[in-house]
């Protein structure tokens, strides 16, 4: 019998090495595409996005609570429901809300340039 798998126990001992020994962690590819296909990620790229919008000078985010709608017309509705690739909603709100966001500073970084 061979021993199982253990790729997220994998996972974590590779990155509190890296912790402990002050140095990167390494993930082969079996290990970062668990990782991407873990609710885990989305977590992980929403706070990326949050960093890259502070880079850009994005001060406030507006959150769906405050911003209505953004775009989509594909989102759920009383007569479809999840499929097997559909993000939850509130990832979908939120990363829409940061694309606004981001693409909000965008334009004015540009309008600054040009004066």
């Amino acid at each position: 019998m061979s021993a199982p798998v253990l790729t997220f126990t994998d996972i974590v001992d590779k990155v509190e090495r890296a912790v402990r020994n002050g140095q990167r962690a390494h993930l082969d590819q079996q290990e970062a595409v668990a990782l991407m296909g873990h609710p885990a990620w989305a977590m992980l790229a929403a706070e990326r996005t949050k960093e890259i919008l502070a880079s850009c000078g994005v001060q406030h985010l507006r959150t769906a609570s405050n911003s209505g709608h953004i775009g989509s017309i594909t989102g759920p509705n009383e007569t479809t429901g999840a499929s097997a690739g559909t993000i939850p909603k509130v990832v979908h709100d939120a990363g829409e809300a940061l694309a606004l966001e981001a693409a909000k500073a965008l334009t004015r970084q540009k309008r600054r340039a040009r004066h």
